[in-house]
């Protein structure tokens, strides 16, 4: 059909996954098929356009990691080499191997190693070559390694030589312009009717048989990590203690803006009511000011939804108006404190999937403390599926209710919390 593209099958749906056994339903998942557009691989038989068929592998690796919670292992090798690869070149494109080695710090054996089997598989010798300096300069310097960012002051001058020897490779043949013979190659390459590719990559997904409890723990400990957070805790409450209590929709990248005659980092907060506020997070309290303009206007903005604040608001600086709440560091730290003894993000995930509401990017902020005899009570103001809802957590149990409802949508007792925790947290290892 397509030269070496011409002894690719259509996809088969018996192939596309060897997971599910009857008689063992959590057996290891297996993905065994790489689901690509027929418009893609034709393109790049027939026109020598290569950027659909890199973006549909990308796409659907993607969709695996993030949407089917497989694991790297779970994939095929080749999809995953290919993944990596494509990183390794997107980072050095925007900050240089610097840049690369300072994000993937943690994972930098494993990383390169399937980059340099990818660059080996596509034949991209010179890339390789650069590569392979580039590991063997960490090997040799451990400490400068360390100190790489990616920006002035925190980049090695030899990892500069390096992003210019790749520059100049890729002007000459682009690392990825290399990558089809390759992919062609791959075994487990499926080509299907672009019709079919969404319903077929969506299949693999929902065949995983450990997503649910893979969701569950993500969702879980993603809740944790803001409902825990000391920035996001204290730019909640800095919100809901406005003169008219406000929610936080977005946040932005933060900066240094002088504030009571000292630099202070700032934080760009978008809110329900269609303002910007400019929230700060102290070791002695959180407090929420006026973002205004170069022109010294406050910002107003239609309501809707909250993509990239930064985006949102350009790279001008903004003026710091004036102060208009303020929290102090004890409730911040009560407020984290509740939220790991009631359980509050384990028993927001059970009462979300209780009330048939998706957990996928659920967030929640703490909009009230109530001192109490009995233990003091943390209403949270949650976004969940579109909805803004309540959290009302307390010593004995949660609940999640509508705005202004009585009747709670749904409930549990403090015993149910932790089971669905402990749950939660073996499911990690699943």
């Amino acid at each position: 059909m397509f030269g070496i593209f011409s002894r690719k099958k259509r996809l088969q749906q018996s192939t596309t996954i060897s997971a599910y056994q009857p008689e063992q339903p959590t057996a290891s998942p297996r993905v065994t098929s790489i689901v690509v557009p027929f418009s893609a691989v034709e393109r790049a038989a027939k026109e020598n356009y290569v950027a659909d068929l890199v973006t549909a592998v990308m796409d659907f690796v993607t969709a695996m990691f993030d949407q089917g919670l497989y694991k790297d292992h779970e994939i095929p090798p080749s999809a995953r080499q290919f993944f990596h690869a494509y990183l390794y070149g997107m980072e050095v494109a925007n900050g240089g191997h610097s840049q690369f080695i300072h994000n993937y710090r943690d994972h930098l054996d494993k990383v390169t190693s399937d980059v340099h089997l990818a660059l080996a598989g596509m034949r991209a010798e010179n890339h390789l070559a650069i590569l392979k300096q580039m590991v063997a300069w960490v090997r040799e310097h451990p400490k400068e390694a360390e100190e790489q960012t990616g920006f002035e002051g925190g980049r090695a001058d030899f990892l500069d030589g390096l992003d210019d020897l790749f520059y100049k490779e890729e002007d000459s043949v682009p690392m990825l312009a290399r990558a089809v013979g390759w992919i062609a190659s791959w075994p487990e390459l499926e080509i299907v009717d672009d019709a079919e590719c969404q319903e077929a990559t969506l299949d693999i997904v929902m065949a995983n048989p450990r997503r649910e409890p893979r969701l569950r723990h993500r969702s879980v400990f993603h809740l944790k990590a803001v409902m825990t957070s000391r920035l996001e805790v204290g730019i909640g409450l800095a919100c809901a203690a406005l003169p008219q209590p406000e929610v936080k929709l977005g946040l932005g990248k933060g900066r240094r803006l002088g504030i009571d005659g000292e630099k202070q980092m700032t934080f760009p907060v978008v809110t329900n009511a269609g303002r910007v506020r400019l929230c700060v997070v102290t070791p002695t309290h959180a407090a929420a000011y006026q973002y205004l303009a170069a022109d010294g206007t406050e910002l107003q903005l239609d309501l809707g939804p909250v993509d990239s604040v930064d985006e949102l608001l350009g790279e001008g600086a903004p003026r710091v108006g004036l102060k208009l709440s303020h929290v102090g560091a004890d409730s911040i730290a009560t407020v984290i404190e509740l939220a790991d003894e009631y359980g509050a993000p384990a028993a927001l995930d059970l009462l979300l999937r209780r009330a048939g509401i998706d957990t996928a990017g659920a967030v929640a902020l703490p909009s009230m403390l109530i001192p109490s005899e009995g233990g003091s009570v943390v209403s949270w103001t949650v976004a969940a599926d579109g909805r803004l809802l309540f959290l009302v957590s307390s010593p004995n149990g949660s609940a999640l209710l509508r705005s202004g409802a009585e009747d709670p949508l749904a409930d549990a007792h403090r015993l149910e919390i932790e089971e669905h925790f402990v749950r939660a947290e073996a499911d990690g290892a699943n």
